[in-house]
């Protein structure tokens, strides 16, 4: 390849990475975070899995808290007694994959519209016009964050993109790195508590069942394949290494985050018991 054609696919690449961020950066999406930075500050909030631990909590106790949410979050019984305050899906597979011809999973639409609306959801920019083209959340209070390919992974970048309304987020293998923590972190949460945070899908081979809170059969939507769950989840993996890279970015600004799941396999930040914080 000449060096004009280089440069010229550099260019060309240049473009496809940039312009759409920098679309995102002067849009009214970018300026409606603004206006909510440090809403929070100083205060706590719990984010929410979706893990089979779960089952083993009284998540009513957290209805006059702060609460994130994700993904088929609104299956579990309680969602309306708990009133969550944001609703996070950065999965391109509930939105019919990276395209913009979204097909939204027509089951978890139905349970968001009746269960959710109340609750601020937040979606990929990617899926904007479409989702708005399609009338999808007409009624609901609906912000976006800059999530698409080419993604980095938090690990390989060795940090967590914490200013969302200027950056591309990073690759952290799970929502709750993607977009929860982020968020808490702009809006000033000083103290964040996982819960449901099982970072254990139960599987030893691809045939199984993959474990949440509820039944995986209600899950519609398609899910990432066994081999990426393997890689992805494992001892010390790029979605393990991403939490340690947010328990450190989280603490060098004065920030805690603590892990208030009832067992599973997330070790990376101090373990604290739900009934000994409510």
């Amino acid at each position: 390849m000449s060096v004009i054609s280089k440069l010229k696919h550099k260019a060309k690449k240049y473009q496809q990475e940039q312009f759409p961020l920098w679309k995102f950066q002067l849009s009214d999406e970018s300026a409606k975070w603004k206006k909510l930075k440090n809403k929070y500050y100083g205060e706590r909030c719990f984010i929410l899995g979706n893990g089979p631990s779960l089952k083993q909590q009284d998540l009513t106790v957290l209805k006059d808290e702060i609460t994130f949410v994700s993904n088929w979050f609104p299956l579990h019984e309680n969602y309306e007694q708990i009133n969550p305050n944001y609703y996070c899906i950065c999965a391109h597979e509930i939105f019919g994959g990276w395209n913009k011809n979204v097909k939204f999973d027509s089951k978890l639409y139905q349970l968001l519209q009746k269960k959710a609306q109340n609750t601020i959801k937040v979606f990929p920019f990617f899926f904007k016009e479409a989702i708005e083209k399609q009338q999808l959340f007409d009624k609901n209070e609906v912000f976006y964050l800059f999530y698409e390919p080419p993604v980095q992974e938090v690990h390989q970048a060795g940090q967590m993109n914490l200013d969302i309304t200027s950056q591309r987020m990073h690759m952290g293998h799970t929502v709750i790195n993607i977009f929860c923590l982020p968020i808490a972190y702009y809006l000033g949460f000083k103290e964040i508590y996982l819960l449901g945070c099982d970072c254990d899908y139960g599987m030893q081979k691809s045939e199984d069942s993959r474990s949440y809170f509820y039944d995986s059969a209600q899950h519609t939507s398609e899910a990432p394949d066994f081999e990426w769950l393997r890689k992805s989840w494992e001892a010390n993996g790029p979605m393990i290494q991403a939490y340690v890279i947010a328990k450190k970015e989280f603490e060098s600004k004065g920030r805690k985050i603590y892990n208030a799941t009832a067992g599973g396999k997330l070790e990376v930040f101090p373990r604290v018991k739900l009934e000994d914080i409510i």
